[in-house]
């Protein structure tokens, strides 16, 4: 029965009143505009109402078009599996546009561009691009390369430090893999993102960490703050901007205020000051009055 009616099924509703276009010129034209290896359904159909509003959009339709339905996405049937499909997609050219990549509504395509990047596929260059697999072997880089230069790092870094890529460099880090690439500053945070132990707390910069025991979140920003604190109380102002200086970020005083809020650190409008624990902050708020807290 599932093969009889399979091309008359759709989101689980059988329909067995269907007709295909008899038109020679609209499967011409639909050779012209569907001719990716992999659409959503949805978007699939769109394509074909504004061709032809009366076309009847079916499972039928869309094998005759030369693509199957599998999982609520449209696959050409020359491909063996949505993978194949999926890296036919992304990574045929040397390098694709970021847009490119988002276009696609289904959490499944972010998914994938996710996965694709960890397995340095992709490597995000800029905002707006990623350079594929083959557009690295155009430069003369190749993914053990990169293996390479992420160990150099874990090699160079310590476990349960915040870091960013400018106090990487501002501690002396050095690689070969930099000359060989010439990739931008962005590309290497990327990069340093994909390494399975570490965490990135994304702020106006990326702040990563080496966990010695990973975890499946991220953690908190203010974490990296009682880092740099090292258990003394600083003027707010003052630490944001060493901070910022020494990191290479843009944490402004609302995001940290904002952050202070809900952890274990603690802020007084008093003192204008950031504490290590509330304890200190009424030690210091109230010394001057005379009262022991």
């Amino acid at each position: 029965m599932g093969t009889t009616y399979k091309p008359y099924i759709h989101r689980n509703m059988i329909n067995m009143n269907v007709k295909l276009p008899s038109d020679v010129d609209f499967y011409r034209k639909m050779k012209v505009v569907l001719n990716e290896p992999i659409y959503p359904y949805d978007q699939a159909a769109a394509i074909i109402k504004l061709v032809d509003p009366s076309i009847q959009v079916s499972p039928l339709l869309m094998d005759r078009l030369g693509y199957i339905e599998r999982s609520a996405l449209l696959m050409q049937k020359s491909y063996a599996s949505l993978n194949d499909a999926i890296r036919a997609l992304w990574l045929a050219d040397d390098e694709i546009s970021v847009e490119k990549v988002q276009a696609y509504p289904n959490n499944w395509f972010r998914f994938k561009a996710y996965n694709l990047e960890l397995q340095h596929d992709l490597v995000a260059i800029d905002s707006t691009r990623y350079l594929t697999a083959k557009g690295l072997g155009r430069i003369g880089v190749t993914k053990p390369d990169i293996d390479r230069f992420l160990q150099e790092i874990m090699s160079f870094i310590e476990d349960d430090v915040f870091f960013t890529w400018k106090s990487l460099l501002d501690s002396g880090f050095e690689s070969d893999f930099m000359a060989k690439s010439q990739l931008s500053d962005f590309a290497y945070e990327r990069l340093i993102f994909t390494i399975p132990s570490i965490r990135t707390i994304k702020t106006r910069g990326s702040v990563y960490v080496n966990q010695s025991h990973p975890t499946p979140k991220c953690p908190p920003l203010t974490d990296f703050f009682a880092q740099e604190l090292g258990g003394r109380s600083r003027d707010i102002d003052d630490f944001l901007r060493e901070l910022n200086h020494k990191f290479g970020l843009d944490v402004t005083r609302t995001r940290a205020l904002e952050k202070l809020a809900k952890g274990q650190l603690a802020y007084s409008t008093e003192t204008n000051h950031i504490y290590p624990d509330r304890l200190s902050m009424y030690e210091d708020t109230y010394q001057e009055l005379g009262i022991d807290v």
